[in-house]
């Protein structure tokens, strides 16, 4: 399956111990393609991500939508947004 595959292909951490890494999501479908820490997250949906990190105040969709209008900006952009501790 793509995810599968996406899951073989992407492979990255930036510096997870100092909080930095970095993430993925397609903007077509919002299906995480790499995860810096948490690599279960790897075909999974942005709103699926949010349901199991607990972050119920978070809309995936609109968050989404945000990454994926940062990502168009030429250059690209930043997204600021709250994300709970798991």
């Amino acid at each position: 399956s793509r995810e599968k595959k996406a899951k073989r292909s992407v492979r990255f951490q930036l510096d997870a111990a100092q909080e930095f890494y970095g993430f993925a999501f397609r903007c077509r479908d919002s299906i995480c393609v790499a995860h810096g820490t948490q690599p279960e997250f790897v075909g999974l949906s942005l709103t699926e991500c949010l349901r199991r990190t607990r972050n119920d105040a978070i809309d995936g969709e609109e968050l989404h939508g945000r990454f994926c209008a940062a990502a168009s900006v030429e250059g690209g952009s930043w997204v600021e947004y709250a994300w709970r501790r798991t």
